[in-house]
């Protein structure tokens, strides 16, 4: 985020401005190591039954997933059905990939939030039976 002169080219000062290849980079530096600290702390990658993230772009996401050495069966993607939904991008997969299971019984995650701001966050959380509404499409 840079302030900008009122006159200066570019983005306006009141306007949401993001450097996508800044953004990129910082997230591929710092997500991998908050993931092995979450990982570390929860006993494992063993230990979940999956690994949500922020839902930014499917290229990032599968990196991400990579040089976090995860399994990817249990790293579900869904922006190719939704795209970025920002804030709501975990809760989404919650219901709409993991839905079922959370509706029965119980499950252990681990959420990576990232975004806005060069900000970032993870959480590793046990949840379930939750009361899931199913997922509504409009076409």
């Amino acid at each position: 985020v840079e302030d900008r002169a009122p006159d200066a080219a570019g983005p306006k000062a009141d306007a949401l401005y993001m450097d996508g290849g800044a953004i990129f980079n910082f997230t591929l530096a710092t997500v991998p190591p908050l993931v092995a600290e979450t990982l570390e702390r929860g006993g494992g990658a063993d230990g979940f039954d999956a690994f949500l993230f922020h839902q930014a772009n499917a290229f990032m996401l599968r990196h991400l997933a990579k040089k976090s050495k995860l399994p990817v069966d249990r790293v579900p993607i869904n922006i190719d059905r939704y795209g970025n939904t920002s804030s709501a991008t975990i809760p989404l997969l919650m219901t709409d990939d993991l839905g079922e299971r959370l509706r029965t019984g119980a499950m252990r995650l681990a959420l990576f939030g990232f975004g806005v701001g060069f900000s970032w966050g993870s959480v590793d959380v046990t949840v379930g039976p939750l009361a899931c509404a199913e997922t509504i499409e409009y076409r």
